[in-house]
């Protein structure tokens, strides 16, 4: 579990440091430019999803879009067959 929540993992959680962080990695090494998330996890408590939600609105997103998400600091890698299926159809 800790390698699938630690930073490069795949699952996003943590703390909003630790979850803007994640995001702006996506950003970063595969151009992400949209963040979807499940945050009802596992049937929690409805206060604590809506804490999530709002922690969300009110941290990460703010501080992901200070950093200029959306802008990706380099284009996403290409998988090399999805480079040959693009001369394909030319």
């Amino acid at each position: 579990m800790n390698t699938l929540t630690a930073r490069g993992g795949a699952l996003v959680v943590g703390s909003p440091e630790e979850i803007t962080q994640k995001i702006l990695d996506l950003r970063d090494v595969l151009g992400v430019d949209r963040f979807f998330g499940q945050v009802d996890f596992g049937g929690m408590p409805q206060a604590m999803v809506e804490a999530s939600i709002e922690r969300f609105a009110t941290e990460v997103a703010p501080a992901v879009r200070r950093t200029g998400a959306g802008q990706a600091t380099k284009p996403p890698k290409q998988h090399p067959s999805s480079t040959r299926a693009s001369k394909d159809t030319q």
